[in-house]
């Protein structure tokens, strides 16, 4: 008996956007594990890229069509998505970005006001119907009315996956218990807010104990030193730069708390299934973040939740408290992971509501 087939289909340059290939490859491999034979497809984003994708996903024959969402895209898909159907494939778009935000982060993408509207404009006359066709549509945050109109009953609201290798380490304890150590990892940018994290800790006694370590470059990395300078924290502070491999894994040695994006807000989001905070518990680390995550309960013993915005008091109040709480046990952070993060568990969870059995 043959196995099922599964393509992913992507308008991405696999090469230039390497955290985004990987999931996507992570996802395929995922398939692979679950008994399918799966493969992915990159095309590259200009019309000669767009018109291969077409062709090629026009003549694919595959059991299960995976499809990244491309604004630009799909209204061309409609009556493809429509035959798709007709002949039994199975077709889920993946939607990694709330529509209604993609139409917001236009405004700093695209800088001629012309090319720039017309762009919005050609959103929101596609609206939901270009999703009537398909299957299943995968999101990761809530999307507003109008592009939520009849389609709701095939939306699907996942977190973000991961790959957790085996050999991925877990940190070692702290052995400072009278020392809480923070880490902090990103391509440095606004919407990390760890700005609001330095301000917390100059607000603490000066005979708090506590370590920060911001491991990363990115634009906004000059300004996060000199505020640290600024504020005489230097010794409670430290920045890495970028660091790979067993660098990195050292890095997480004697840490305590992994902290995720603290200024969702600056980017207009109230929800977002950050990949940090995934591989933070992948390592055995709780994480600190803001917002809504959809893999995460209210009141998770895994995620502290400050407020979404500029206050600095809350999170100064929550430094104060991790320092009497019993984190849970290591292995047992990861054991969460795995049984919720994993690129298997997600594809299991979309499988499940297609009632295809793998």
């Amino acid at each position: 008996m043959s196995k099922k087939t599964f393509t992913y289909f992507a308008l991405v340059i696999e090469n230039k956007h390497l955290g985004v290939a990987k999931k996507i490859k992570n996802t395929v491999l995922a398939s692979n594990n679950l008994g399918f034979d799966g493969k992915a497809l990159f095309f590259d984003t200009n019309f000669r890229g767009l018109i291969s994708f077409i062709i090629a996903f026009t003549k694919n024959k595959s059991n299960i069509l995976y499809i990244r969402f491309s604004d630009l895209a799909f209204p061309f898909l409609f009556p493809i998505l429509c035959i798709k159907r007709l002949f039994g494939q199975t077709v889920i778009v993946d939607v990694p970005t709330p529509r209604c935000v993609g139409i917001r982060e236009l405004d700093m993408m695209i800088k001629n006001p012309i090319k720039r509207n017309l762009r919005k404009i050609w959103n929101y006359l596609s609206s939901t119907w270009i999703f009537f066709p398909v299957n299943r549509v995968v999101q990761y945050a809530d999307e507003d009315l109008w592009f939520s109109l009849g389609i709701k009953n095939k939306t699907i609201k996942i977190g973000n996956g991961i790959n957790i290798d085996n050999k991925l380490p877990i940190a070692k304890e702290n052995s400072d218990k009278k020392t809480l150590n923070l880490i902090a990892v990103a391509q440095l940018a606004d919407w990390h807010g760890y700005d609001r994290l330095i301000k917390a800790i100059s607000k603490l006694d000066k005979d708090f104990k506590i370590r920060l370590k911001i491991v990363g470059d990115g634009y906004i990395l000059s300004y996060l030193k000199n505020l640290t300078i600024e504020l005489n924290l230097e010794d409670k502070i430290t920045f890495t730069g970028s660091l790979f491999y067993r660098d990195l894994d050292n890095a997480f040695d004697e840490m305590d708390i992994g902290v995720s994006s603290l200024g969702l807000y600056r980017i207009n989001l109230n929800e977002s299934s950050v990949l940090k905070s995934r591989e933070y518990l992948a390592r055995g680390l709780c994480t600190i973040g803001v917002g809504k995550d959809p893999d995460f309960d209210e009141n998770s013993k895994y995620r502290f939740v400050v407020s979404n915005s500029d206050s600095i008091d809350d999170i100064v109040n929550l430094l104060i408290e991790l320092k009497n709480i019993n984190l849970p046990n290591r292995q047992e952070v990861r054991n969460y992971a795995i049984e919720n993060f994993t690129f298997e568990k997600k594809l299991i969870k979309i499988l499940k509501k297609l009632n295809i059995v793998y």
